[in-house]
Parts: structure tokens; sequence; C-alpha cells
């Protein structure tokens, strides 16, 4: 539902500046700062006193969770790379599966049977390292394009010791800005 100006304007009250953000605009009257935003949440119409603002200001913001959770994922991708490749198992596995004839000979080969099971899994383990960290680096490529497309831009009117007004603006830029900050003068 839209709203129409004159329902919210004072008797006396009129229209210096006018910066439309689509369906939402950012009123400058001779009284106050009006924010009208019928597609946002919350409330439709805020307002605050000319005399109680300090700036007005463009302001991009995404969702931080996002950006949180890509950082995340690539600490643990570099991690995981890291030890795949500084940290060879391939040694060990040698090793345990060239001692198979003689354990034999001995009578433990039930016991390097089982040591030969571990060291075929050491001898892939670093590479398995190295997989999970690409899988991981993907994790981390969705996480940061999640927080891409949160990104939003809005004309923010900072006030003296109250609220913030924030009006979606997709297109506003700092010459819009300007433009309000010179109908407060």
């Amino acid at each position: 539902m839209s709203v129409a100006l004159s329902e919210v304007l004072f008797d006396g009250e009129s229209v210096v500046e006018r910066v439309d953000c689509g369906a939402n605009a950012l009123v400058v009257t001779t009284h106050r700062v009006v924010a009208l935003t019928p597609t946002g949440d919350g409330e439709r119409v805020r307002y605050a006193d000319r005399p109680n603002v300090e700036t007005v200001r463009v302001e991009t913001a995404g969702t931080t969770g996002h950006l949180r959770f890509g950082l995340r994922q690539t600490a643990f991708a570099v991690f995981l790379f890291a030890a795949g490749t500084l940290f060879s198992l391939d040694g060990i596995a040698d090793s345990v599966t060239g001692a198979t004839g003689t354990a034999r000979q001995v009578g433990v080969g039930s016991l390097v049977q089982v040591l030969s099971a571990v060291a075929l899994f050491a001898r892939f383990f670093d590479d398995a390292l190295v997989a999970l960290s690409g899988l991981t680096a993907l994790l981390a490529a969705v996480g940061f394009a999640r927080y891409l497309r949160s990104r939003s831009r809005a004309l923010v009117v900072e006030t003296y010791g109250g609220e913030e007004l924030r009006v979606p603006a997709p297109d506003a830029d700092a010459e819009t800005a300007g433009r309000v900050l010179e109908a407060l003068d």
C-alpha cells in the first residue's frame, strides 16, 4: 500500500527536496526529513526533525553471516591444503608394507596385515586432505557469492541521539546524499 505525502505533511509544512528510490522516497521538508518505505519491513513512514539530523550517507551492507561462513571455510581450506601437501605419509606406508614377508616368518603376520591396512589408509590420507580442501574452497566460494547477492544499498539519515532512518535505494550514490544534505542547509 502506497503512502501519499500529503497525508504525512503538517499544516504549513512544504517539500524542499524529494529523492525517489524506486517505490521508496526520502523527503526533506521545511520541518523534517521523512522516510517513506511502503515496500520495506516495519513502519512505512518514519521521520526525524531537521535539527536532529547529523548527516546523510549512502551505505552498502550485506548479511555478514554469509561472509563469516566464507572466511571460515577459506581458513579450513588453507589448513587442509597445507596439511595435505606438507605432510606425506607415503614413507610410513612403504616401510610397513615392506616388512610383510619377514613378519610372516616370525609369526606376527596378522598384526602386520592390520598395519598394512593402516598403511594403505595413510598412503591416500594426504591426497584425501587435498581433495577435501578443494571441496571446502568450493563451499567458501558459495558463502562469498551468497554474501555478494545479499548486499543492498540504502540512503541512511543519521540523527543525534535517535534511531537512524534507512531507505532502500539501489541506485543511490554520493551525489544523491549530497542533494539531501544541500536541502538541509
